[in-house]
Parts: C-alpha cells; sequence; structure tokens
C-alpha cells in the first residue's frame, strides 16, 4: 500500500487528515485456502475456507460445488461478496450419507470446488480443488455355534479396528 498526501504550497492547512489517501497497487488473489470434512447426523459437510491473499479486494465471487468434476452436476452455490486483502471466510457443503453408501461403491466420492470472479488476479491457479470423500464401510460378522464375535459396526477409512472371534 502507498500514501499519497497533497499539501498546499506556501499555505498552511488547516486539517490535513483529508489530504491524503491510501492506494493498493497490484491484483486481488482469491485462493480456496483449504477444506475440512466434518460428520454430520445426515452424512459429512466439507467447511471450504476462501481467502484474498491479494493486494485489492474482490469486489464479489461465486464458490461453485460439483459432483464428478467441472463438468459433472452442480450441487450448490455460495456467493462470495466484497474480501478485502487478507480477510478469509468459510462455507459449508453437506453431503448426504445416500451419496456415501458403500453398498453403490467402496471407491471415493469426487467433488470438485470452484472460484469464479470477474476482478483482475494475480494467480487463478489457485481457484479450483478436487476433493475426495470416501464412504464409511459397514462391517458384519456372524459366529457360528458356540461362538461369538465382536466388532461389527460401520467405520471411516483408515480407522482402525478390532474384531474378536471366541
Amino acid at each position: 500500500d502507498y500514501i499519497i498526501q497533497i499539501q498546499p504550497v506556501g499555505q498552511t492547512d488547516t486539517d490535513l487528515s483529508n489530504n491524503e489517501s491510501v492506494v493498493a497497487i497490484g491484483d486481488a488473489d482469491i485462493v480456496i485456502e483449504s477444506v475440512e470434512e466434518s460428520r454430520t447426523e445426515g452424512g459429512r459437510s466439507l467447511l471450504v475456507t476462501v481467502k484474498n491473499n491479494g493486494f485489492c479486494a474482490i469486489d464479489a465471487a461465486t464458490l461453485k460445488f460439483f459432483k464428478d468434476g467441472r463438468e459433472g452436476v452442480l450441487l450448490d452455490t455460495k456467493t462470495v461478496g466484497v474480501l478485502l486483502p487478507g480477510e478469509e471466510r468459510t462455507y459449508s457443503f453437506n453431503i448426504s450419507n445416500t451419496e456415501l453408501d458403500s453398498n453403490v461403491s467402496e471407491e471415493p466420492r469426487f467433488y470438485y470446488l470452484l472460484l469464479e470472479t470477474d476482478t483482475a488476479e494475480a494467480n487463478v491457479g489457485n481457484n479450483n480443488k478436487v476433493v475426495y470423500v470416501y464412504p464409511d464401510y459397514t462391517i458384519n460378522l456372524t459366529a457360528s455355534a458356540g461362538g461369538t464375535v465382536t466388532g461389527m459396526g460401520t467405520y471411516a477409512k483408515g480407522e482402525t479396528v478390532t474384531l474378536i472371534a471366541t
């Protein structure tokens, strides 16, 4: 940022505070800063943090949430209002449990986030992000006559599970 001051030549000014202005030189740079997955009763939630890493304000932007890539189904859109340099906001996108049913597929679901703005940007390569969300996996156990088993249930990918057969 630069400060421009105007001073009268050969005169005194009674109020110098109205003789200056701050000017930012450089572009804006809106970025998808982070994506965090959280569990909800009805499924999952993606918490997407958007930040302006540039020098100028973003007047407006749109954050779009697609299933199966940019050419896939548009699931939701969030409007980002004015975003000043250094300012960030978090938006939430919900994914229902029916989307994450491991009986349909054990493969991760593929989602795509896209930030769009008309403001000139220093870097547009950081305006999109691919997100993989894994379904939960259900373990069903059956004991034969005289035996018992424990540990059945529904578990997140990568969770350590203890199964005991007696």
